[in-house]
């Protein structure tokens, strides 16, 4: 009888086991969805999480870094700023500049001859929605180059080369500001005009025709890099914005 009782206790205790692993399987797999669900957020880009923005916000403000250091690099080689090209094959926008010097790619910036770097499209990951690189010398930064003593009505005559990524989601965007010392409590500096010319606002070589950042709190004042929530143009959205060269 003793040893029948022993038998039969080992049987339940074998089943209470596979009871338990049963009940911890479960729990990992909503653990591990509820993780999953996280890691996606319920309301797009604008409520990506903090550290995954933080990755972001390094790969956006790194890259930016470096088409500005080939930008200097050229500079420093004798490239006017007439004559840099952004030119390339991967975006859709049309950079060819005429003044570059003809039959080289000595200022180009994404050329192995020139700047040494690769064009590299915007991850979907940055943007909210899809669009290129934006390289313009039409937008004038106030406190910014010969800007520092304001810009003029239109900033053509201060305008400064800069890059754009456009469209941005909010939480890289504060991210973004709070790394570079621009004060925004979480909502970032509404421009309050026109930031890019909505015509033609790529630069191929002049300055011509202008545009002005400039926030209401002057948030932006000589600040060579930030983001800010657009206006008139664009309309609404968070765009990033690098000086590449000020003038």
């Amino acid at each position: 009888m003793k040893i029948k009782y022993l038998f039969s206790g080992s049987k339940n205790e074998s089943g209470n086991v596979l009871f338990y692993i049963l009940i911890a399987v479960a729990l990992l797999a909503a653990l591990s969805y509820a993780v999953s669900q996280s890691s996606r957020g319920g309301g797009g880009l604008d409520s990506l999480n903090e550290e995954k923005a933080k990755i972001i916000a390094s790969e956006i403000l790194e890259y930016a870094s470096t088409i500005e250091t080939a930008v200097k690099q050229l500079s420093l080689r004798g490239c006017k700023d007439t004559e840099l090209s952004f030119e390339n094959n991967l975006s859709s926008i049309d950079y060819t500049n005429t003044s570059n010097p003809t039959g080289d790619n000595y200022c180009h910036i994404f050329h192995l001859d020139g700047g040494g770097i690769q064009y590299t499209p915007p991850s979907s990951e940055w943007q909210n929605n899809a669009s290129d690189l934006l390289f313009t010398a039409k937008t004038c930064i106030d406190q910014i180059g010969t800007g520092i003593t304001g810009c003029d009505s239109d900033g053509s005559s201060a305008a400064d080369l800069i890059l754009v990524i456009p469209d941005i989601n909010l939480t890289t965007c504060n991210e973004i500001n709070s790394r570079l010392g621009v004060e925004t409590n979480g909502t970032p500096p509404q421009d309050e005009d026109d930031a890019w010319n909505s015509s033609s606002p790529e630069f191929v070589g002049t300055y011509t025709g202008g545009a002005i950042l400039q926030d209401s709190g002057n948030v932006l004042d000589g600040k060579n890099a930030g983001c800010f929530q657009g206006d008139t143009t664009p309309s609404s959205g968070y765009h990033f914005y690098k000086v590449l060269l000020a003038r």
